[in-house]
C-alpha cells in the first residue's frame, strides 16, 4: 500500500499525490482528561487511526496530527493541556494554506472534539474568503454516536466522553492504550445544581434547553460519563468499520465538488 502519511513521504511523493487530485486529511485532537481510564490524547490517538484508515479507502493524504486543542472545561484535571482559541485557529490556518499554496484543493479536518469546531470553521472561512478553496470537516466520534444506536441502545446518540463506545474504538485501534488495570469510576453526566443536563454546557428548564459556561469537573469528579471499562474490542471494531465506512463515503463524494475558484 503506498504512504499516505505526509510526515514519512518525499516531496516528490507528495506533488505525485497532488498532480493526481488527492485530498488532505488534517487530524485535530485534544490534551485533555477522559476519565480515569482514557489516555489524555484520546481524542487525536483515535481521530489519528481512523483518519489513516480513511485514507487508505480513497487515496487521500494525511497531515501530521494536530495533538492540542480547545479544552477549557477541562482545566481543572490534572495535564489538560488547552490552548487559547486563536492559536488554535491560526494553527490550522496555517497548515491549511501551506497545503493550498501547494496546490492541493481538497481538505478536510478530522476532529472528534465538538468545542473545536467553531474555531475550525473559522479558520476554514478564512481560506475561502483568501483562496476561494471551500474546506470541510468529519466528526468521527459523531458518526459512531448516530451511526451505532443499535449496539449502544442505553447511550443511544447521546454525547459520552470517555465513555464504553470511545474506550471500545481506542482499544480497537490502539490495543492497550485504555488503563483497564485502573479501578474505573463509571458516571453519568445527569445534574448540575439540580438542573438536568443537556450536555457538558447545557442544562434542561421546563421545555428549553440553555447554556451555561459549566466546566466538568462541576458535575463530574472523574471527569468522565458512561461506563469506560465496558470495553468490547469487537463492538469496536464494528463502530470503527461504520464510522470509516461513511467517512469514505462523504470523501468520495467531496472529491466530485468543485471546491475551488481557481483556474
Amino acid at each position: 500500500m503506498a504512504q499516505c502519511e505526509l510526515a514519512y513521504m518525499t516531496w516528490k511523493e507528495v506533488e505525485a499525490a497532488r498532480d493526481r487530485g488527492a485530498a488532505v486529511l488534517v487530524p485535530i485532537g485534544t490534551h485533555e482528561q477522559n476519565g480515569t481510564l482514557g489516555p489524555m490524547g484520546t481524542d487525536g490517538l483515535l481521530v489519528f487511526e481512523i483518519t489513516k484508515k480513511i485514507a487508505a479507502e480513497t487515496g487521500a493524504v494525511v497531515a501530521p496530527l494536530l495533538s492540542y486543542g480547545y479544552s477549557p472545561r477541562h482545566r481543572n484535571f490534572t495535564g489538560t493541556i488547552s490552548l487559547q482559541p486563536d492559536t488554535l485557529r491560526m494553527l490550522i490556518y496555517d497548515i491549511c494554506e501551506a497545503l493550498v499554496k501547494s496546490g492541493f484543493d481538497h481538505i478536510l479536518m478530522v476532529n472528534s472534539h465538538q468545542t473545536n469546531e467553531p474555531i475550525m470553521e473559522h479558520a476554514g472561512r478564512q481560506i475561502r474568503d483568501k483562496y476561494g478553496v471551500m474546506m470541510g470537516y468529519i466528526n468521527p466520534v459523531s458518526l459512531a454516536e448516530k451511526g451505532t444506536q443499535d449496539l449502544y441502545p442505553k447511550l443511544g446518540s447521546a454525547h459520552g466522553h470517555g465513555d464504553e463506545r470511545v474506550t471500545s474504538m481506542l482499544s480497537h485501534c490502539l490495543p492497550g492504550a485504555i488503563r483497564m488495570d485502573a479501578p474505573p469510576e463509571p458516571q453519568e453526566w445527569r445534574e448540575f445544581e439540580g438542573l438536568p443536563l443537556a450536555a457538558s454546557h447545557q442544562v434542561k428548564v421546563g421545555q428549553g434547553v440553555f447554556g451555561l459556561y459549566m466546566e466538568v469537573h462541576d458535575f463530574s469528579p472523574s471527569g468522565g460519563n458512561g461506563n469506560p471499562a465496558a470495553v468490547d474490542v469487537d463492538k469496536g471494531a464494528e463502530v470503527v468499520r461504520r464510522v470509516v465506512g461513511m467517512a469514505v463515503e462523504f470523501v468520495k463524494a467531496f472529491l466530485k465538488l468543485r471546491t475551488s475558484k481557481r483556474p
